[in-house]
Formats: C-alpha cells, structure tokens, sequence
C-alpha cells in the first residue's frame, strides 16, 4: 500500500473519528433510546461477524484462518466444526447448530447482509420417523439477499454441523417430496426463481438432502394437494426454503460440486447426477445463436432497440471506459439520443441479449455512433452529441444503432464464449505497432511510408483520437500488410458476389463521367444501388437525384478498382466471400466490420430521489388517526383529541414517574425500560405475569395529549409550528419506542423524510467511475488538492480542469439533487445539534460545495452494514458515482441497482436498533455496522473480473476469431484479481476508453417525461418504426401480451377477491358488514364511514383502449384482436347492463338495505 492510500484511510478514520465523538457527546445527553451511538464500527470481515452475528471471541479465530491464507468457504467450514464442538461455549446442541450456521453463513456474506440474522429463522433437531434424529434449518424471506451460492452452501454447512453433533440424515416421506415439488411451482406462479428446475431434478434433491430444508410461511397461497403434513408446522408457501432448494441447491449444483471436491466433504456424492443434468455447452461459431429470453417480459413504454442478434443492432466491441464495467456498458451518447430516442440516459437500465442479463448504460463518445437514415435518403454516420442534436429531428430510420463497449469482465463473470471482436481502432492499432516492431525503428517505417514518426506513433499510442486520412490509410495497409483501417471499413459480407460486380460496374460506369475531383457518385440514382449502399453501410450524400461519395471516395476507387477497367470479375471464377474478392483485386485486407449484434431493450429506469416512507413521514412518533389521512400532527393537535396508542412504558429511577420519554419529564433522570402484563396492564418483574399468566411486553396503550406535547417542544425548539409535521399512525417495532418529537418538527421544517431507522435518506442508481476529469464533477482544483487529488493518474501535477484523475476507492460522486437534499439534512442536523443537544452546529453548509469532503454512509437495501464515503463531486446525471470496489462492498454490481447515502452524522446520532420493524427483515436495510475502510479481499468477487488494461493485447482480439473460453484468454488481461494483496490493488488502474465528459447524453429518460402510458407507448412503438433491427409488429404484440393483457386480466381476477376500504379510517374488510358501512371503533365510537372498492373499473380497463387502438393501427392477428374484445365485453358484463349503460353498480346495491 502506497504513502497516499494509507494517508488516505487515515484521514477517513481521523474523520470518522471526529464524527463518533460529537454523536457519542449528543447521544451522552440522554433524548435518544441508547446513551451512546448503535453503530459500531469495524475494520474487517472477522469484527463484523463478530459483532453482527457472534459469538464472542470468533474474530480473532477468524482472523488466524485469513492469515494462514484459506479461502472464505473453507474458513466457514471450520468455524462452523468448532462452533458446533462447543469451543466457543454454548451448551445445548441446537444452539451450537443454530450458531454455527450463522456464523459460517455471515462469513460467506463478508458479514454485511441480513441473512444469517433474519434470514434464518431457527435452527431445530427432529426427529425422523424411525426415531433418529436430523438437523432442519428454517429459512425466511431475507435469505435471498444472501445470494444463490451462499444459500446452497448453508445446506453443506448444515450437513458439517449435523455430523460433527452425530445426528442421523434427514429421511422424507413420499409426502414431503413431493410438497416440494408442488411448493416450487406454486412459488414460479406467484413469484420468480432464477432458475428453470425440472421435477425429477426437485425430487431427486429432495430424496437426497441430508438436512430438511424448512422454512416460515412467506406468502399467503397455500399448497393443496400435501397439506397438514406432521413435519410442515404450515399449509402456505414457504419462500424462504423454496428460493434456497431451487434458486441454491440446484441453481448453483455445479458451484457447489466443485467446492465439495476442493473441500473434500464426504456424503455428496448424489451430486453429480444434478449436475451431469445440466451439460456445459460452450458456444462456438456454429452454436452462438440468438438469444431471446430477454424479450421475454417486454414492458410498455419501454422500448427494444434491437432484437437478438440482427443485422444493425449494437456492434460488440470490447473494453472498459472509466465509466463502465462491473455491469455498467457504454454507448456512444448519439446513440443515446438518436439510437434509443433518448429513452436510454446516463444509469437508465439496458437488459441485453448477452453476456449477462443487465446492465446499466454509461455515455462512451470514443465508440462509434449510429448510422441514420436522413430524410433526404442521405446516409450519415452520427459521432458526436453535437451532431446528435443537430439532425435528430431529420433522422427517418436507423440503419445500425453503433458500439456497444462491454468489458471483457462480463463476459469472464457471465463465463460467456468470447465472441468475434468488431473491427476497431485499437486493435489495427496494436496491429500496426506488432508489425512496426519488425523494423529497425519506427523512422525506417516513417521513410517506407512516407508518413512521419510522430504521426505513426500517435496512431500506435491513441488509435481513438488520432486517425489516418484516406491516402495514409491505404498506404499503411498495403505497405506493411495490415488490415483497412476501421472508419474506412464497410459491412462488404452483407452483400453478395453479384450485388458486389452490379454495385462496382454501376460506378466504374458512373464515374467515367465528368465529375468533381474527389468526389465518387453515382450520377443517376438507382434504387437497387440505394439498397445496396444502405445494405454495406456506406454512408453518402443524395443530391440532385444524384449518389454522393465525398468522404471515402479515395477508399472505394481503391477497394472497388473503379479506376482499372482492366480487372474484370467472372462469376464462375471468384470466391463467394465479398472481403476476399476485395483483397484479390486491391490488394488490401479487409475485416468483417461487425461479427455480431447484440439485441437490446430498455429495462428500469434511472434513479435519483430522496427515501420516503408510504406515506411519507418525518418523524417516527405515534399519533394514531387523530391526524388524518396524512397523518398531520398539527392537525392532531389542533383538534385536541388525544390518541389512545402504544408506547414504549419506561420507568424514572428517582421519582418513579411513568412516561414513554427516554428522559424523565420531572426530573430529567434518564428512564428504563419496565415490563407490563399485556392483560392486567401492571408493572411485572418477570417475563410471564403471576397473576393472568399472560406475556410481559415492554409497552401499553397511553392517551398523549398532542396539543400539549406539541406546544412545549414548539417553546422548547423557538420555532414556528411548520404547515405539516407528518408523523405514523402507530409503531411497529418490537418494543414501541418513539422518536423524539422535537426530529420530526425539525425534520418539517426543512422538508426532509425520515426511514424507518430514523435516518433520513437519498437513493440512486449506482454507476462505477475509476477516473474523472474535474471539470465533470464540479470541484475546484485547490479543493480537490486539499482532499488529496495532487497529481493526475499518469504522476503529473493537478494543473488543469481537464486533467484525468484516479478516483479513491471511498470517495463517490453524487447527483445534483442528491446534494440538494443532503443539503436539507445537514441544515436540520445543525439544528438538531443547536437547539437540543445544546452543541454547536457541526455543517453550517450555505450550498453544495459544503458538503465537499464530507462523510456519508452508503448501504445496499439487502445488507445490514454500512460502508464509509466522502463526497469530492456532482454529477448532473441521476446516478451515484463511485469505485467499483465502493459499489461491491455492498454486494453490488451496476445492474440498474439502487443504493442509499446518508449524512453519517445523521445515521450516529439519529439510528437506534428500538426503531426497526419487528416483522421479519427488519433489520435489512439498517446500518447495524459501519465498514470503515474497504479490504479487497472482502467484497463482492464479480468485481474481480474487472480488467484494469489501457489496451487489450492484439493477442486477445487475434484469439477472439476462435470464441475462446475466457478463462482461456484471462491469462493475457490484467484484471482486478490478480492485484489483490499487491501494492496496486487500489490504485494504478487504467481504461482502455475514454469519453469527453461523464456527463454526456441525456440526463433523464424519455420515459420519466412522458406522462400517460398512451404518450409512453406511442413513443415506443415510433423509435422502433425507426429502428431497422427491430421489429415493429412483434413490438405491438409483446406489449399487449406481455403487458395490457397480463394487467387487464390481473386485476379482474383481483377484482373478484377483492376486500372493502373505509377511506375514513382505512380499516379493510373481506366482505361488506351488513350495516353497509364500517363498524371499526375509535374510541369506543363507531365509524360509521362509507366502504369503497379497492379494485375498480378503472383500473381494470385503463389499458384496454390502448391495446385495442394497437391492435388495430398495426393489424396484428385475429386471435390477439378477439382475446381483446372478449375481455372488453366481460368487463362490460360486470360493470354495465344494457338498461343502464355506463353507469357503476354502487357497493349498496348489493346489500339489500
């Protein structure tokens, strides 16, 4: 590790440091649940999992089995022998099996995901049949968050414990595997699985299972053929144990096998038959086929721009900008504009044909653009966002949607065949500086040439910005026997043989005319020369009925031989490879321009938006309906009213005052915690009441005279009551403790939202950034230096705006408007300090550029361990820039996932653990740690891939012709893991892309602008009438099937199960009382509000009309067309009657009174 990265990390901690001892002094005052900051902090996998999960003493083992150098699995399976042993106390047997697995599972999980919390719900031994006795572990819905090859090694990890406590294998009735079976197919129609299991597969593991894999009821479907089973305590389906037996167990079967074999764990032989179910074919020329799973679930309004693998969808190149990789792709931002008509932004989701699933799309202007069809029937290649703007409006078709620049990473990540590279510049550039190197020197090759030293070695070190004219293009080619350059180089093996002598002799013929000096045309316009010209991807100029070729005249006179009439082209006599009839006559290599397309479609949309709570809140203090609909505590409080609601009952220790505040309303003494009988309602001293026998429980219903309480905190503040302090209806953690009410006035005052934790929140997607130029992000040069930024990536001192820069691991970028509303925070953090803690303001930001250099906690929705950011820039973009390494300390990669930042002084003294929902998964998403620096052996492994190149080698796309495994060309790549545990696994990484500015392209979707969903797929449907690669008719028929159809017949069907609502008080009801209206009570009154559908008419049909008008524009088959009109008259049957037409049947008509 460099001087400059431990400096770094120094002055993280220095700074967290700081941060710590102001909330620790805030926290020390006594308002808030716990009298110190809950969040601790850890410096490696071994405290978290010690801290998160124990038991205690289990860091420093762990840390002994890192420093031997085992890997996680392995360091799992012995903690979880020796925790089950009883070498770290314990004493039943379940308890040394429940915390064994856990444990072992937080290790696998880099101990920052919820699952081995929540995600297990118990750890039992049962017994079989036959006597003996089995270990079964209980999953729960959080276990997804663990991921598929964690949750199938829990099973392996159950096993280890179950033969270290000498316990017997699970044995399954016929019953219980085949409730299996029914439970995973039941669960595909409710939910999704990732993977396609088969039902010999799912009763083959389930007969094979050393450990039954049970689970907590998750939905409210139930199976029913194997109901009431002795072992299953529940009818309904089981998530959590579903997503671990299919989405695990099967899903990752060859993962698992290949660990097993490693770890030489015996009894699993079964395996192999699960695995030799699912052979590994790899791809090659022959086989790689189009992929169409990602049409599969086509959205309305959100466009395909190209369909699997057709001619003018995105050309593959490979490589990584510093804003792509780690499931982030780059298009060219005229592609963005005039390709996907603005529909794709910066961050917006891009669901393709392959390598992996998602991605997110990233402005790369160093690829090429799209070639369009301009009204005038010209053909242009679009390069430039200027150009981008300046003939969009003029664009008729799209002929090629240009590059897609995708990292080699993800095609190693996805283990996806390697795939025959595009033509492009770098790889004639490593071509040319291959060949050059057989000469003495680079003047020799200047003097053969003809073309100076300087100039060759511009086209050798930066073939993306520096390019041959016409005439050194051709010199060089046909001098040193390398192919044409890129830009020069056409889609020839589009056309046939004849469609080549046609289009060649229409020239020679054309052009033996007078014409103007470089210039080629076509002097009579020819409609078959037109098709052919738009089929190769010439671009051209139409002009007085006339072909224009002024850019690559010298190219095509010297490809085509316009000028030797001498060359005559006999049929019968040439290959039927247009590239080498080119060669033969030209003697100039020709590649094939494009291999492979890639078909895409748009996927989610980008994000960037403050966290709100539904409804949203700011403060979490119960007021029960006394507020309204919007739960207004000034509302409240002005109508006197006092709720009747629970609270937390704490005790004062020196006037044994009885209160729900943390501090003693008398007498200022700190309180505690007091257990109440939930029957009797007196104060017991024992879990279980003496008197009823009923439950302690540490809160009771209360009356709190809002009106009162508001107008001592409002005086105590000295603030004016803001218009709307919106606050909960009631608590839902466990033991009902509420925020001070003072936060959440404060928290109205300046306009921000409080998350159920009692932090407040910014969302956005997360994009990666390596490098970034300061001019991008918004930040001075002297202030960068003064965060550490003195030199560039390339050594040489900060001096300029438009100099690249090497981004900190820990440092992000973020939104415009995420530093708007961090602004807000901070205001209302500074009066939160002032005016109840009685400490001086911490931020005293007055705009955006405060919160340069200041420390934010970023957390993953699925995790439970925040992870230490410092703010150094803005984006205009609606993303969070950060490190790849910053993003997979969450567990994530660039997918379109979204993320949260908080101001880390508001999570240390505005969290408590007392907040958190009681309900399962409540500590998902809850900074219950804090990751204080990043260890790269400790995050996410898909960043591993990652390459850190600034040129693939001309080996590697030499070898790409051969589709290679990538595993077989990883060897050549320097990516991300072969630094680990050296002095550059944080820094010296390079691109081999750069793009003029990050914040390229359109910042918003279309789709977000557009309000209806008429407006959102009329657009829809008139990009893809543009796009040739996409076909507009299937387009129509996806969305209606795909999207209304699904939709329409949803909702009748919810239509029919549908409960009652009363707007009044929101209770909900199955069926309609017989008053005819609701019969809730508020306090001891009732309500007596009218009941309304929670499905109705227009909710139904608000499709219907679309689908019907497309249907028709787009003439699509009868059957979809009479599928329409049937559902159109049954929802016509339900709602309307030919006497009384167009009027809704009223809920009273059908109670008779």
């Amino acid at each position: 590790m460099s001087t400059n990265i431990k400096d770094y990390f120094l002055n993280l901690k220095s700074e967290i440091e700081k941060l710590y001892e102001i909330a620790n002094r805030a926290r020390g005052k006594g308002y808030d649940p716990s009298n110190a900051v809950e969040i601790p902090w850890a410096t490696d996998v071994a405290s978290r999992v010690e801290k998160l999960i124990g038991p205690q003493k289990v860091a420093s083992r762990i840390r002994k089995l890192i420093n031997n150098k085992l890997d996680h699995e392995k360091i799992a399976f012995k903690i979880a022998e020796e925790i089950a042993l009883g070498e770290f106390g314990l004493e039943t047997r379940e308890q040394r099996a429940d915390q064994a697995i856990r444990t072992a599972l937080g290790i696998l999980t880099e101990g920052i995901t919820a699952a081995p919390i929540d995600g297990i719900a118990n750890v039992e031994i049962k017994q079989n049949f036959d006597k003996t006795e089995y270990l079964a572990i209980s999953f729960s819905g959080p276990i997804r968050s663990a991921g598929g090859t964690e949750t199938a090694l829990t099973i392996l990890i159950g096993d280890i414990v179950r033969k270290i406590l000498h316990l017997s294998k699970y044995k399954p009735t016929e019953r219980e595997v085949e409730r299996y079976l029914e439970e995973i197919n039941l669960y595909k129609n409710i939910m999704s699985l990732q993977f396609p299991s088969k039902p010999d597969e799912i009763k083959y593991a389930a007969t094979h299972i050393p450990i039954e894999i049970t689970g907590e009821p998750t939905q409210k479907e139930e199976v029913t053929g194997h109901r009431d089973l002795p072992r299953i305590k529940t009818n309904r389906v089981r998530g959590g144990a579903v997503l671990v037996f299919n989405d695990g167990l099967l899903g990752k079967a060859h993962k698992l096998k290949r660990i097993i074999l490693k770890s030489r764990i015996e009894g699993w032989e079964w395996i192999n038959k699960l695995v030799s179910h699912k052979p590994k074919v790899k791809e090659r020329e022959i086989d790689v086929k189009p992929k169409t799973k990602f049409l599969e679930d086509v959205i309305a309004g959100r466009p395909i721009f190209a369909y699997p693998s057709r001619k003018g969808g995105f050309r593959l190149r490979y490589g990584r900008s510093r804003n792509t990789g780690l499931a982030a792709v780059g298009l060219n931002p005229a592609t963005m504009i005039i390709g996907t008509d603005s529909f794709i932004a910066t961050g917006t989701q891009f669901i393709t044909e392959r390598p992996g699933k998602g991605s997110i799309v990233m402005p790369v202007d160093s690829i090429e653009g799209p070639l369009v069809k301009l009204k005038n029937g010209s053909i242009k290649r679009i390069n430039s966002i200027e150009e981008a703007n300046r003939f969009k409006s003029n664009v008729k078709e799209i002929i090629s949607q240009g590059d897609c620049l995708i990292a080699f990473g993800e095609f190693l990540e996805n283990d996806h065949v390697i795939l025959p590279s595009a033509d492009c510049e770098e790889w004639w550039g490593e071509e040319l500086k291959s060949v050059t190197k057989k000469f003495p020197n680079l003047n020799s090759v200047s003097k053969m040439l003809n073309i100076s030293s300087e100039r060759l070695e511009k086209f050798i070190q930066n073939p993306l910005k520096n390019k041959p004219t016409q005439k050194e293009a051709i010199i060089i080619s046909k001098n040193l026997d390398i192919s044409l350059h890129p830009i020069y180089n056409y889609s020839w093996n589009d056309i046939s043989k004849e469609e080549f002598i046609f289009l060649r002799n229409l020239l020679i013929e054309s052009n033996s005319r007078s014409r103007p000096s470089s210039t080629i045309l076509i002097q009579d316009y020819d409609e078959k020369a037109k098709i052919l010209l738009e089929k190769i991807e010439i671009p051209h100029q139409i002009e007085d009925n006339k072909i224009i070729f002024s850019d690559n005249s010298l190219i095509l006179e010297e490809l085509l031989q316009l000028n030797n009439k001498s060359i005559n082209i006999q049929l019968d006599l040439i290959d039927d490879d247009c590239l080498k009839i080119i060669e033969s006559i030209s003697n100039i290599k020709v590649k094939i321009k494009a291999p492979y397309y890639i078909g895409a479609r748009m996927g989610r949309p980008e994000k960037s938006k403050e966290r709100k709570m539904n409804p949203p809140v700011h403060g979490l203090f119960p007021i029960g309906r006394s507020g309204g609909t919007q739960r207004d505590l000034i509302k409240a409080a002005f109508s006197r009213k006092e709720p009747f609601v629970e609270v937390v009952t704490k005790k004062c220790s020196k006037c044994n005052e009885i209160t729900y505040e943390n501090l003693c309303p008398r007498c200022n003494v700190r309180t505690s915690k007091v257990m109440i009988c939930s029957k009797c309602n007196i104060e017991i001293d024992d879990d279980m009441c003496k008197c009823c026998g009923a439950q302690a429980k540490f809160f009771s219903k209360k009356h709190i005279n809002l009106n009162k309480l508001l107008s001592k905190k409002l005086k105590l503040l000295k603030v004016l009551a803001p218009e709307k302090v919106k606050c909960v209806i009631g608590l839902i953690s466990r033991n009902k403790v509420p925020e001070m009410l003072e936060k959440g006035i404060l928290r109205a005052k300046h306009n921000t939202f409080v998350f159920k934790d009692g932090t407040c929140r910014h969302d956005a997607t997360d994009a990666p950034l390596t490098h970034f130029k300061p001019f991008e992000i918004g930040t001075s040069l002297e202030k960068l230096k003064e965060l550490g930024y003195k030199k560039d990536y390339k050594g040489v001192e900060l001096t300029s705006k438009n100099q690249i820069v090497e981004l900190r691991v820990q440092d992000i970028v973020i939104s415009y408007k995420s530093a708007e509303y961090l602004m807000k925070v901070s205001k209302f953090i500074d009066d939160l300090l002032e005016k109840i803690y009685n400490l001086p303001k911490f931020y005293n930001i007055k705009d955006i550029k405060g919160l340069l250099g200041h420390i934010v906690i970023g957390l993953a929705p699925h995790i439970s361990a925040g992870i230490v950011g410092r703010i150094i820039g803005f984006t205009e973009s609606n993303v969070l820039f950060a490190h790849p390494y910053w993003h997979a300390g969450k567990r994530r990669n660039c997918d379109s996932d979204e993320d949260a930042i908080i101001l880390a002084l508001d999570a240390l003294i505005n969290f408590s653990i007392d907040y958190l929902p009681a309900t399962r998964g409540g500590v998902m998403d809850a900074p219950l740690i804090l990751t204080l620096t990043i260890n790269p052996d400790e995050i996410d492994d898909e960043v591993y891939n990652m390459e850190v190149v600034e040129k693939l080698p001309l080996l590697f796309y030499d070898s790409t012709i051969n589709f290679p495994s990538p595993k077989d060309v990883r060897n050549i790549i320097d990516i991300v893991d072969k630094r680990r545990g050296s002095s550059l696994q944080y820094e010296g990484f390079k691109f081999s892309h750069d793009t003029t500015n990050i914040n390229f392209g359109p910042k918003e979707t279309k789709y977000k602008k557009l309000k209806s969903m008429k407006e959102k797929v009329e657009a829809q449907l008139d990009i893809a009438k543009k796009i040739r690669a996409v076909d507009v008719k299937d387009t129509a028929k996806r969305i209606i099937e795909k999207h209304f159809l699904r939709d329409i017949i949803g909702n009748l069907r919810a239509f029919a199960n549908q409960s009652y609502r009363c707007p009044k008080c929101n209770k909900i009801y199955r069926r309609i009382p017989l008053s005819g209206h609701c019969n809730n009570k508020i306090k001891d009154n009732p309500c007596k509000g009218k009941l309304i559908l929670t499905v109705t008419k227009g909710g139904i049909i608000k499709y219907l009309q679309i689908a019907i008008d497309i249907a028709k524009k787009y003439e699509l088959d009868q059957y979809l067309k009479q599928r329409l009109e049937l559902a159109e008259e049954y929802v016509d049957s339900i709602f309307e009657s030919s006497k009384d037409k167009g009027r809704q049947t009223s809920i009273m008509h059908f109670t008779n009174l």
